[in-house]
């Protein structure tokens, strides 16, 4: 830490223990070799990522001691630093922080931009680079023929007058056709409260010592893995290419093994009633190379347990594949979409260059399947005459994909004006 401040900072002197021990962590997440390798291969947005990255964890680790020792060489006011200290605060400390910053420059904002409006930040664009596509806009233009509600969703039929059936407890079969069939239902007002633990993993299923964090490294290394040691039962090196960040990752704590549709979802949207095995076995499946994907750990942090009405990959040229895989999962397991994440999905997938065929379900949770109604923003939420009216009608606010605080879906006032195009306004 000393030594990096000192690039700034002319002799800061000895710090704190504290500090030392803030800086360090954040320094944890910063690769220091991949930041000075990037500069001499001549990738300065990569280098500048990490140096902007450890530059802003030090001075918001700084006490005012040591702060004031390093204004004078930062050019940075009392306010800045302040700014780095809520954010540091709102993230969770000084690696989330670093992951944050890392994440903002390389084009997802989404982390940040949540902490920054919590500091009463502006987030302007980040310099020397191209700002991220918004999220689609809940717009429905998918084609939608009358659909054949498949055998599977009769297990949804509720035998009660509040909550659903279980489903029969059986493995997902891939989607065969090119048809993806979404049931949208809203979540059920009681249900069990998301517990991580009830849903087991990492597990050994075939008893070879790997479990299925470390099956999923191994298969999905482009170069042939190396082991801690001779049993072979966890990768100590291998290659992964991560699309989010553009580059290649080679240490495996880099790596985190992501349910593309994350546990928690899967939860709320039915996974709640599964019996402790099949919620075991959906954390652990092998079975569909789209289940289980080795993706960079900023980037699942980033994600975390959302889905695509709150989240999309940061490059549209993916959603086609994300909302694929997404449609295709929650079909194999019999899991629902809310009316508005269903809605965006299909937008998702009309970015496809031979965009599939959708048929949509409503489920009504009391007993009712249909395939007439067509989730849509315009059919499922309240349309109001403005911000003011919105705010006062209690209307849950959604945060933006573009930084600008949090505000209201698009469709819900439709006088109100986009101004970053990310389908949310009356951002605050």
């Amino acid at each position: 830490a000393r030594l990096f401040l000192a690039g700034f900072v002319p002799g800061p002197g000895p710090l704190s223990q504290e500090t030392s021990d803030c800086v360090r962590a954040g320094f944890a997440v910063v690769d220091s070799g991949a930041v000075m390798t990037a500069g001499i291969e001549g990738d300065p947005g990569r280098a500048m990522a990490g140096s902007m990255a450890a530059l802003s964890v030090t001075v918001a680790c700084l006490n005012d001691e040591e702060w004031e020792k390093a204004v004078p060489e930062t050019g940075m006011s009392g306010q800045d630093r302040e700014g780095g200290q809520c954010l540091m605060e709102a993230l969770g400390g000084p690696g989330q922080m670093a992951e944050a910053i890392l994440l903002a420059q390389e084009g997802d904002r989404n982390v940040m931009a949540s902490a920054a409006a919590e500091c009463g930040i502006d987030m302007g664009p980040v310099p020397g680079q191209t700002p991220p596509p918004p999220m689609p806009t809940a717009t429905t233009t998918a084609p939608s023929p009358a659909p054949t509600p498949p055998a599977t969703l009769s297990t949804l039929n509720a035998t009660t007058a509040n909550t659903p059936s279980a489903t029969t407890a059986t493995a997902p079969s891939p989607t065969e056709t090119t048809t993806l069939v979404i049931t949208a239902a809203e979540i059920p007002a009681e249900i069990p409260e998301y517990d991580r633990d009830e849903w087991k993993h990492w597990v050994d299923e075939d008893g070879d010592c790997q479990d299925a964090r470390q099956e999923v490294l191994i298969a999905e290394s482009l170069v042939q893995v190396t082991y801690e040691d001779d049993r072979q039962c966890r990768v100590a090196t291998g290659r992964w290419w991560a699309p989010h960040l553009g580059h290649h990752l080679e240490n495996p704590r880099h790596i985190d093994v992501d349910h593309h549709v994350p546990l928690k979802n899967a939860h709320i949207s039915g996974g709640w009633q599964w019996p402790p095995e099949r919620k075991e076995e959906y954390a652990n499946y092998l079975g569909e190379e789209n289940h289980l994907v080795a993706i960079s750990a900023r980037h699942n942090r980033s994600k975390g347990a959302r889905g695509p009405e709150e989240w999309a990959p940061p490059d549209n040229d993916l959603w086609c594949d994300y909302a694929t895989d997404w449609a295709e999962i929650k079909q194999g397991w019999t899991l629902t979409m809310t009316p508005r994440e269903a809605a965006i999905v299909m937008d998702m997938l009309h970015t496809c260059e031979d965009p599939p065929e959708i048929e949509v379900e409503t489920l009504d949770y009391l007993g009712t399947v249909t395939g007439e109604d067509k989730p849509t923003a315009e059919s499922e939420e309240t349309v109001y005459e403005s911000c003011e009216e919105a705010a006062t009608a209690g209307e849950p606010r959604v945060l933006g994909s573009r930084g600008g605080g949090k505000g209201f879906p698009a469709p819900t006032v439709p006088s109100a004006r986009d101004g970053d195009g990310d389908g949310i306004v009356c951002e605050r």
